[in-house]
């Protein structure tokens, strides 16, 4: 798939509490609003 869209880096918040319960090395979560998904197979 490419996935075409934006992006942003969340420091704290829901998003990076989520990942951080997860993954305790973890400085920040990616999180991504897609504005397009291709299938390319």
């Amino acid at each position: 798939f490419l996935v075409e869209g934006r992006g942003q880096v969340d420091e704290s918040g829901a998003n990076y509490d989520f990942i951080k319960k997860e993954f305790p090395w973890a400085r920040a979560a990616l999180v991504i609003s897609p504005e397009n998904i291709t299938q390319t197979l």
